[in-house]
């Protein structure tokens, strides 16, 4: 996803830069080797992201050079911004698959330890109650572990691409209400992708303050844009370290008495039959 966001921003860039030497449109889309309709029909978010910046850019009359840079820009810094919490997810993510294969490690100690573990597992029916009881505590850690790092993984792929858009909209000369509507019929084609309602708010807060102030809104909306981009990078990162400490509820419910089952309780049995008292 990452590196389909780093592919449209250099698609993007190009455009600007074409465009910017006094090539036409058309003939920009010549030379990048692909078409609108191409583009507009990709299922990726961030192809339709773009699409949806150059539909806003051509229908209000805005500077495409510009707008095709700033796009750029902005989908650039969406791709970091994930990108920065996808690396902070690694270690807890990495370290919770890891353990889950605790259980079976334990069951080859036990037969490197001279043990029969295996016997009593697959021979026994105490044996068949802890291999199942055990495999449905290590099912049931895989989904818990995989919906705790689903969780803080961000929602959105290119948060303040909105605010972007709406800021795009107006530097064509359009009308506030004009450009909320337009963006806001083209992301509903283009990018399905979840907004938080303190985004939505923010935009709407910048407006009514352009509005009122009688300035400019535009830069205001890029400077909320980059709030946005902020606040996500934070909060992915903060998501990753409560990540670390959530993962150790399914270490400590699941995978341990999984570990118990299939490596401890073997061991226990196999040394009381070796003993007068039997199993």
């Amino acid at each position: 996803m990452i590196a389909e966001y780093d592919e449209v921003a250099r698609v993007a860039q190009s455009a600007a830069v074409l465009m910017g030497a006094g090539l036409s449109p058309d003939r920009v889309w010549t030379y990048l080797g692909v078409s609108l309709d191409d583009v507009a029909a990709r299922p990726e978010p961030s192809w339709r992201s773009f699409a949806s910046g150059w539909a806003v850019a051509t229908t209000v009359g805005a500077p495409m050079a510009q707008s095709m840079r700033r796009l750029a820009s902005a989908l650039r810094e969406g791709a970091e911004v994930v990108r920065d919490i996808q690396a902070a997810l690694v270690g807890p993510a990495s370290a919770s698959k890891l353990i889950r294969y605790l259980p079976l490690a334990a069951l080859g100690l036990g037969v490197l330890l001279g043990f029969n573990p295996l016997e009593f597992l697959l021979f026994r029916p105490l044996g068949w109650i802890c291999i199942v009881t055990a495999s449905l505590l290590i099912y049931g850690a895989a989904k818990w572990s995989a919906k705790l790092t689903a969780r803080a993984t961000p929602a959105s792929w290119n948060p303040g691409l909105r605010a972007e858009l709406t800021a795009m909209a107006l530097g064509g000369g359009t009308s506030i209400e004009r450009a909320q509507l337009l963006v806001a019929s083209e992301l509903a084609v283009a990018v399905e992708e979840a907004e938080s309602a303190s985004e939505l708010a923010g935009i709407e807060r910048i407006l009514a303050l352009a509005e009122d102030a009688g300035v400019p809104a535009a830069e205001l909306l890029r400077a909320e844009a980059e709030r946005q981009r902020y606040d996500a990078r934070a909060r992915g990162q903060a998501g990753a370290q409560r990540l670390g400490v959530q993962l150790l509820l399914p270490l400590g419910l699941c995978i341990l008495p999984a570990f118990v089952l299939v490596g401890v309780v073997p061991l226990i049995v196999s040394v009381l039959s070796s003993t007068s008292f039997g199993f």
